[in-house]
């Protein structure tokens, strides 16, 4: 028996190699996944920043004064400010407040921004300083920072969607892999058994293994930033580290189990049985049994994975079709005198009006697409205080807003683009306005015919009775033209262009 034991040590060696080499690849394989989560994610925000500062505001705002204080306390304090514009070609563009240490953006003098809408994203490395906030503030923009998220990035590929499903269709391939290694030399370890020591061995051998996938995964990371040149505090660097070391705790634990799991069964082996090759061990067809019903579920679960991307991909491909009819139109930015020629802060809203009037005069209605949402609601970034207050308003003038937030004023060329040819000819073109109220609102008339009212009506000398209001069946879904949507912050999701259930207005 002693002769075999330099034998039993030097097949042990041989399956440490085999071992190694196949931990290193499956870490590597797995590291280059997030990878291309992380590089995906980099797309969407091109920039070495950490930070979104989301800048908006619910009144009329002159675009310069608030360009000009970003670019007045960027340089002030030193810090740089990154947001994308589309210019008047359509393509998406590079612009940046401060200093451009990265050389990542194309423009930095404002005239660049003169027709373009400061509302939008703006991105930076750390949080707006206090003073720039106030600032902002005081011109009446609401201004709302946050951390980009990129500790999430790395778990989309473990929890979303079809990748996950690969991923651990992976995994299993991997600790089949892992155990059929240690199971090549099986009965090496049952003579080591004999000879004693295996256990230390076998911990040996898996420290081993988890310091091995901690340096590839170290290395993959130092990789990434020396060729991609990113910054080590930069989302991107964070990213992929939390993603390297997500995939670290996952694949250690499992590499443990497996290793737990076949101490216990070598220790209960038969060596006898073994070495004459008559043995028969429970244990161990009943790993290869789960392994084998793991594959099977995972390869269901894929196909039902990939029939579903297949369902949503074409509806998003069907989505995109009224966009199709769009392409004779223009976005056409119109400056009223009275927000350029306000007077202590104050607006003349019928020189506005009376512009307004005159501008759209020159165009037929299948000339020009009106689409917008109703002003007579509780926007999503105001203080739990302002949000109660502006609440019980509504609620005076008789506005429920959980409902005056669903209707949508549209014009007659609008309706018939966004999906309701059939509704078109129910407009009543002598009446002042065609109000289409889904089944399930229809006891909230009144309240929609007071948001309407107030917001359009209030002083033209048309009563709310003058309105023409059909009941129209429920989930009838509206295409809503939002184009703005391509400037917002990869995260947000609360613009749509598809929506259901809409309160339209035909004015």
């Amino acid at each position: 028996m002693m002769d075999a034991a330099p034998l039993t040590y030097i097949g042990i060696d041989k399956i440490m190699k085999i071992k190694k080499w196949l931990v290193a690849s499956g870490v590597l394989i797995f590291g280059l996944i997030g990878v291309t989560q992380v590089m995906e994610s980099a797309q969407d925000i091109p920039f070495p920043v950490r930070y979104a500062t989301r800048i908006s505001t619910d009144t009329s705002l002159n675009s310069s004064a608030v360009y000009k204080v970003l670019k007045d306390e960027s340089d002030k304090f030193d810090v740089t400010l990154y947001r994308t514009f589309i210019d008047e070609n359509g393509a998406e563009r590079k612009f940046y407040f401060g200093t451009d240490a990265d050389h990542v953006a194309e423009f930095h003098e404002l005239t660049a921004l003169k027709d373009t809408s400061y509302k939008g994203m703006y991105y930076s490395a750390s949080k707006l300083p206090g003073e720039l906030t106030d600032k902002l503030q005081q011109l009446g923009v609401q201004v709302t920072s946050t951390e980009l998220p990129w500790y999430i990035i790395g778990s989309q590929m473990w929890a979303n969607g079809i990748l996950a499903v690969v991923t651990w269709s992976m995994v299993l391939t991997f600790l089949v892999s892992y155990f059929a290694s240690l199971n090549l030399y099986r009965k090496h370890w049952l003579v080591g058994r004999m000879l004693g020591g295996v256990k230390k061995k076998l911990a040996k051998s898996v420290a081993s293994d988890l310091f091995i996938m901690a340096v590839v995964s170290i290395v993959l990371w130092g990789v990434y930033v020396l060729l991609n040149q990113v910054a080590l505090s930069s989302l991107s660097s964070y990213a992929l580290l939390a993603t390297l070391g997500l995939n670290l705790v996952i694949l250690m634990s499992f590499v443990v189990l497996i290793n737990v799991v076949f101490f216990i069964i070598i220790q209960h082996d038969n060596l006898a049985k073994a070495l004459k090759k008559t043995d028969s061990n429970m244990k161990q067809n009943l790993v290869w049994m789960v392994g084998i019903l793991a594959s099977l579920a995972a390869l269901t679960l894929l196909m039902n994975q990939t029939v579903l991307n297949q369902k949503n991909l074409q509806q998003q491909l069907d989505s995109l079709k009224p966009w199709q009819k769009l392409s004779a139109y223009k976005a056409v930015n119109v400056t009223l005198p009275s927000i350029e020629d306000s007077n202590n802060g104050e607006i003349d809203a019928r020189a506005d009006t009376k512009v307004a009037r005159r501008f759209m005069d020159h165009f037929k209605d299948d000339e020009y697409i009106f689409s917008q949402d109703s002003t007579a609601k509780v926007p999503n970034m105001v203080s739990q205080e302002q949000a109660q207050f502006m609440t019980s308003q509504l609620k005076r003038d008789g506005i429920d807003s959980d409902v005056s937030k669903r209707i949508r004023y549209m014009n007659l060329n609008a309706l018939k683009l966004s999906g309701h040819q059939n509704l078109a000819g129910k407009v009543a073109n002598k009446k002042p306005a065609t109000v289409f109220l889904p089944e399930k609102f229809k006891d909230h008339k009144k309240s929609v015919l007071n948001a309407i009212y107030l917001e359009y009506y209030q002083n033209s000398g048309i009563k709310k009775s003058d309105f023409e209001v059909h009941i129209v069946k429920n989930n009838e879904k509206t295409f809503l033209f939002d184009y703005r949507g391509v400037e917002l912050y990869v995260y947000d999701h609360s613009r749509l262009q598809t929506d259901t259930n809409r309160i339209l207005l035909l004015c």
